[in-house]
């Protein structure tokens, strides 16, 4: 199951090409196609939508955020907002803490939720370098796709509007792969709506409601874009963006939008501070996706009392998989501590 594709595995089993299809179409909530997903993963995902059943907080994940805070008070633990880490603190191949706003800040263990490429490139004191199978390592993975959104509030409801689902996927074909393959010049390969207050009624005041629009990036054009163009670019985008919606779904949303924000790969990339900006980490791969990455987990600490969580760990990217990286992380922190 972990060494054949999502496609070969389903073929194998004897599922339709159009019915495969259907149920891959939820590839880019965890950025990768039929042909780079191993089946094992895509049916873990299945499994759990069928069986647990997606939930949607009504604060959306910032109260699942406010809830972790919560939690960290009640035991004893602290927070330091807009601290932004800038170098590790290392006796010899041990991390001893890091520097932050700075300050030295020393401790028994670093849990660091950040890319493996950025503790490489960016965060190792002068004159340290990570170990070379974990360089190679970064080296031959590849960073995944990353994300472009468009936030709109409109002043009118969704039943007014004539929106009945959260979630509607938009897609240029069947095929996740072509799907994936039309991302540059705007083409919008995949295009998912979401409108919240279809889950969660007053998730906006009365008489109103969100959509937001999500496809994936496209760095180049971004990269070539002069700074003069970059807004002159957003505005194109969302234009075009909800007249795409509109000629898809046949909802007509551009006379009742009162604001409209976009998000660009340059944005995700400045606020997240992840390489290129993908919220997904590393590309899931044949050979690198859940099975190896958890049966190497220790053959890949890049140094001693330093564990990396976050997207690009173990249980690769999503809110439930980030969340269990990162439990994982603090549970072998706790057993290392006690012994």
């Amino acid at each position: 199951m972990c060494a054949c594709s999502a496609r070969e595995g389903f073929q194998a089993v004897g599922v339709p090409d159009k019915a495969a299809h259907l149920m891959e179409t939820y590839w880019s909530y965890l950025g990768g196609t039929e042909d780079q997903m191993d089946f094992f993963t895509m049916i873990v995902m299945l499994y759990n939508y069928l069986t647990q059943r997606p939930a949607m907080p009504a604060h959306k994940s910032h109260e699942m955020s406010l809830a972790l805070v919560d939690s960290l008070y009640r035991h004893g633990g602290n927070i330091w907002y807009n601290c932004e880490v800038s170098q590790l603190l290392m006796d010899g191949q041990q991390v001893t803490g890091v520097i932050a706003n700075g300050h030295e800040i020393h401790s028994h263990f670093v849990i660091a939720d950040v890319s493996p490429t950025t503790i490489i490139t960016k965060l190792l004191p002068k004159g340290v370098s990570a170990p070379k199978q974990n360089i190679k390592l970064t080296n031959a993975r590849k960073f995944a796709y990353s994300l472009e959104t468009m936030y709109i509030g409109l002043n009118k409801s969704a039943e007014e509007l004539g929106i009945r689902d959260y979630s509607t996927f938009i897609v240029n074909d069947l095929d996740p792969v072509k799907q994936a393959a039309a991302t540059s010049h705007n083409q919008k390969g995949t295009f998912i709506a979401n409108c919240l207050n279809c889950f969660v009624p007053d998730a906006s005041p009365k008489g109103t409601c969100t959509l937001f629009f999500t496809t994936m990036g496209d760095p180049k054009y971004w990269a070539n874009l002069k700074p003069e163009e970059y807004f002159r670019a957003k505005n194109q985008r969302m234009k075009d963006w909800a007249d795409h919606y509109e000629r898809c779904t046949g909802i007509h949303i551009r006379p009742y939008i009162e604001e409209a924000s976009f998000a660009s790969d340059v944005t995700f990339a400045r606020y997240l501070g992840t390489p290129n900006g993908s919220p997904y980490g590393y590309q899931i791969q044949r050979w690198d996706n859940i099975v190896p990455r958890l049966i190497n987990m220790d053959k890949e600490q890049m140094f001693s009392h330093l564990e990396i969580t976050g997207a690009a760990a173990e249980n690769i990217d999503g809110y439930n998989c980030c969340y269990t990286n990162g439990f994982l992380h603090a549970q072998k922190v706790i057993k290392e501590a006690a012994q």
